[in-house]
């Protein structure tokens, strides 16, 4: 089971030099990202409001879940938490 969050939370993350998530913080707590299960981009509706953003599903020190980082608009946000 997963949950998604709606709307997704804005986070802080650090990164380490190939731009991979290292740690992120939410709700003013640190998780460390000890493993990236997987990363994919998104790129769509150009022709109306650009959605343009790369996703990260990861194992943190406290959950597993799917962050992500505008490319539109900036920010990094938590969008979907695993049971």
């Amino acid at each position: 089971m997963s949950r998604l969050l709606q709307p997704p939370r804005r986070i802080e993350v650090r990164l380490d030099r190939r731009g991979r998530p290292t740690g992120l913080s939410h709700r003013g707590r640190f998780f460390e990202v000890r493993r990236v299960c997987r990363r994919w981009r998104v790129e769509e509706d150009w022709w109306r409001s650009p959605v343009a953003r790369d996703y990260f599903e990861v194992e943190t020190s406290g959950f597993v879940g799917v962050i992500f980082r505008d490319l539109a608009a900036g920010g990094w946000f938590l969008e979907r938490v695993y049971d």
